[in-house]
């Protein structure tokens, strides 16, 4: 099983207890989730040693925990007296000397995700996926508003789960909605949701994972622990690429006709199937809607859906509701083009998802810190739908040199020249995309920082 292909890699100590009282725990990463760690580990009575590569944070760490019993470790990972568990942040990569020194000495690893959660009774929903996590998960909370509940959400979003623990929130009949990275699943073990979602799969992270498919299997632990009280929803192109693990029942969602359980959607119209049993729906907002927002809504409606809400009732729910910014946001529309802002998609499948949702010809605006997914998916799009594209950043030639036999390309030295041409050498109707396929630190602080630059330009166009 794929867990245990893990855990036999690195973590083959599995960690039994819940009482914390007296234990020494290591805390790994001391950025927001590692300090919500500490401050959790110090309610239940542990002494913590913090560990941290960056040694700037050695004043802020020691005023906050100050006559607590917390050490610090500031700097390499390092061997140290007897540790009882080491509790690692989303973002460290468990690899290098230090994680072999702790392999050979039995010492057991756990993330944030999995420890909390062992604290919590409570309903949860955990989202995973390459593209559109945040998304759902926004949508989920919504609907979950709509129909009375609280809607609260956590993880790789809000607060990080120990939070709520530390807090008293714990125990609740409340449903908690949580996206869930692979880096979190990375150290699970008994960590089971009531309804998990796979939205998709496509290379990622590939910095991290020896291949493609360790990282596809990494995902589909979320629901590695259900069972057949437990419901699982996976999106398009799922099993095709790693079938899940599981003993929940699977529910599919997409666009298309299915001979499986789940929401699907033909013509405009969404189907509901249940054994031979189909019901029909037709949503008053959802003509005209992107291809991506129609699968997203598909799968926050089948996870509420699976919590007992009507899904009419979840698709009703979404007619107001606002995705998070950076997401194929619509800024404006100058000369009659369509000008979107997608830079939080810094994959190449996340870019094939917003080229098949908005109208062509697009004129498409890409380039960055090149993540290593290969471009090969873009070509039949680029084909089909891409006039013409503006690269920027430091896969800007590379990115030139794999794409041009396919349209054109200019390559550019910032976004507001790449805004300026696409809107005043093109004719509209058409659509102005940002959906850089690589990450924004070449050249901003992050993506936000990314797609804020391209709505400002726009609207420096625009008047």
């Amino acid at each position: 099983m794929v867990l245990e292909q893990i855990d036999g890699r690195r973590f083959t100590r599995r960690f039994e207890h819940r009482n914390l009282r007296g234990a020494t725990v290591m805390v790994i990463g001391m950025a927001r989730t590692g300090q919500a760690i500490t401050d959790f580990l110090l309610q239940q009575g542990a002494r913590v040693i913090a560990a941290d590569t960056d040694h700037s944070k050695q004043g802020s760490l020691e005023e906050r925990y100050k006559g607590q019993p917390v050490q610090f470790l500031l700097g390499p990972h390092q061997a140290t007296e007897k540790l009882d568990l080491i509790i690692l942040s989303p973002g460290v990569p468990c690899t290098g000397d230090f994680f072999d020194w702790v392999e050979t000495n039995h010492i057991p690893v756990l993330g944030e995700l999995e420890l909390a959660s062992r604290f919590l009774k409570r309903p949860i929903i955990a989202v995973t996926g390459t593209n559109g996590k945040t998304t759902i998960t926004g949508m989920i909370s919504h609907i979950l508003v709509r129909s009375g509940y609280v809607g609260e959400t956590a993880g790789n979003i809000g607060k990080p789960l120990a939070s709520l623990v530390t807090e008293g929130r714990a125990e609740s009949p409340e449903p908690l909605v949580l996206e869930v990275s692979s880096f979190q699943l990375e150290t699970i073990q008994y960590f089971r949701p009531r309804v998990a979602i796979i939205c998709n799969l496509a290379p990622d992270h590939l910095d991290r994972y020896a291949t493609v498919q360790d990282y596809y299997e990494t995902k589909s632990l979320i629901s590695s622990n259900q069972t057949q009280e437990d419901c699982l929803w996976i999106g398009p192109g799922v099993a095709e690429l790693c079938y899940p693990l599981t003993e929940a029942v699977i529910q599919h969602f997409g666009i298309g006709e299915h001979s499986e359980e789940g929401l699907y959607e033909i013509h405009d119209t969404v189907h509901q199937r249940i054994g031979d049993f189909i019901e029909s729906m037709k949503i008053p907002w959802w003509k005209g809607t992107l291809i991506q927002t129609r699968l997203n809504a598909m799968a926050a409606v089948g996870a509420a859906n699976s919590l007992g809400i009507p899904a009419f009732a979840g698709f009703n729910a979404l007619q107001d509701y606002r995705p998070p910014r950076h997401r194929l946001e619509f800024i404006a529309s100058v000369h009659d083009i369509a000008c979107y802002n997608d830079s939080k998609a810094t994959n190449v499948h996340a870019v094939c998802a917003a080229l098949q949702s908005v109208p062509a010809p697009i004129f498409l605006i890409a380039g960055g810190r090149y993540k290593g997914d290969p471009l090969d998916p873009l070509v039949p799009l680029i084909r089909e739908k891409v006039r013409h594209i503006y690269l920027l950043g430091e896969s800007a030639i590379d990115f030139a040199h794999a794409l041009s036999p396919f349209t054109e390309i200019t390559i550019v030295r910032n976004m507001q020249e790449a805004v300026q041409r696409a809107l005043t050498e093109q004719i509209g109707p058409a659509t102005l995309l940002l959906s850089p396929a690589c990450a924004s630190w070449d050249m901003y602080q992050n993506y936000e920082q990314r797609g804020d630059d391209f709505a400002k330009a726009v609207r420096e166009v625009a008047g």
